[in-house]
């Protein structure tokens, strides 16, 4: 089995439909790829969920600042490597 480099496969592409078309299709293919993923045996999973996972396989460690109040809804989270986090929040350690 032979495989296709991407300038094969850009080629190709471009035989079959215009780059804006291409385009639109990728873009279309990733919004039902994520709404997939925001549903799990039909209930809905929450993006920050969905953001923490991916972070989690990627083996990034994840900041999500402290609320005063439960009721308040995340206004930011931080998600990367160690080293990263560190350079954001030089006063704070990460990872420890």
């Amino acid at each position: 089995m032979s495989k296709i480099n991407t300038e094969e496969l850009y080629n190709h592409i471009l035989k079959n439909m215009t780059a804006e078309q291409a385009l639109k299709n990728i873009l279309e293919a990733q919004i039902i790829n994520y709404t997939h993923l925001k549903f799990n045996n039909g209930e809905e999973i929450h993006p920050v969920m969905v953001i923490c996972m991916a972070a989690l396989e990627m083996g990034w460690d994840l900041a999500i600042p402290n609320h005063e109040n439960e009721e308040d809804e995340i206004k930011g989270l931080s998600c990367g490597k160690t080293e990263y986090l560190n350079e954001l929040f030089p006063d704070e350690k990460m990872g420890e």
